[in-house]
């Protein structure tokens, strides 16, 4: 999961600073990931409905949709696609549960969240009162 949301965040920022189409090279070089897995993993973002492959103005990657739509959980279920992951029968109890609150936590941010695009509600909640009015 974190890899995959590790190259999103980087396709993401690329873009938010429009630096975007994103090149394969630069992503796996940037990000240090063996070429071949990193194709793989881009390859398998994009036929999930995360990223698009562009040839023009270059070739190279673009996210699919606005970070804000994207949660940490939505990547962790494509990741999940591509990992082969099995059910969860059989599985103890208490690790089920620790899933599950992974998983819960993973769906309260988003992608641009975790890049530092957006303030998350508690960001905003934490704010001294005098601060609220200048945001």
């Amino acid at each position: 999961d974190f890899t995959a949301m590790k190259i999103l965040g980087f396709i993401m920022d690329a873009f938010e600073e429009r630096r975007a189409p994103v090149r394969s090279e630069l992503v796996c070089n940037k990000l240090n990931i063996p070429p071949e897995f990193g194709n793989r993993m881009l390859d398998h973002l994009v036929k999930e409905g995360m990223l698009c492959r562009t040839s023009e103005p270059r070739n190279g990657f673009i996210p699919a949709t606005d970070g804000e739509n994207i949660t940490l959980a939505d990547i962790s279920d494509v990741v999940a696609k591509a990992s082969y992951a099995q059910d969860e029968e059989g599985t103890p109890r208490e690790l089920k549960s620790i899933m599950d609150k992974q998983y819960q936590m993973l769906k309260q941010h988003t992608l641009l969240q975790v890049i530092g695009r957006r303030k998350t509600q508690q960001d905003i909640s934490d704010r001294p009162s005098h601060d609220q009015s200048e945001s």
